[in-house]
């Protein structure tokens, strides 16, 4: 493999780790000020917001000129393509823990009632979870470099993308 190419793959999965890093610092942020109902907190959050949305032009021009210069095929393809599905669910992420943040400062100070207060912070670390296990290290063997029918060897809480549960 070409060191250029192998540079721009390794290049790729590492920005994806650090917007998932920002991606977690933001949901964490988001749901300290639902808790809190803190509008400064809240103004972080949409601030903070614009590195993300930075970060995904950047990747997403990266994964076009990756896939126009070099033609990956197989395992890099599947590389490629795993990290523009999870570019794009990074970004959406983001957009929605500043919906969240827009609404901490719509409500004010009023806090919501404790059994909502109480739900938004499951979901919220089912979120935090679910992020840990997609994004390039919140799992040993990230889904693009795992085989495809084989997800035993996954780390617990990581799950091939191709794998649908029957239950």
């Amino acid at each position: 493999m070409r060191t250029t190419f192998q540079q721009r793959l390794d290049g790729l999965e590492a920005k994806l780790g650090q917007m998932g890093q920002v991606l977690r610092s933001q949901l964490d942020r988001t749901l300290i000020a639902l808790a809190t109902a803190d509008e400064d907190v809240a103004d972080e959050v949409i601030r903070r917001d614009q590195l993300l949305d930075a970060d995904y032009v950047e990747v997403e021009e990266e994964i076009l000129r990756t896939l126009a210069l070099e033609a990956p095929v197989a395992a890099d393809l599947r590389l490629v393509a795993g990290v523009l599905h999870v570019n794009s669910h990074i970004e959406r992420m983001g957009d929605l823990c500043v919906n969240m943040a827009r609404f901490v400062k719509l409500a004010g100070h009023d806090q919501p009632d404790p059994e909502i207060q109480s739900t938004l912070a499951e979901m919220g670390e089912h979120a935090r979870r679910m992020l840990e296990a997609s994004t390039p290290g919140g799992c040993s063997t990230p889904p693009w470099n795992a085989s495809p029918t084989a997800t035993s060897s996954w780390p617990s809480g990581c799950r091939s993308w191709t794998s649908r549960s029957t239950s």
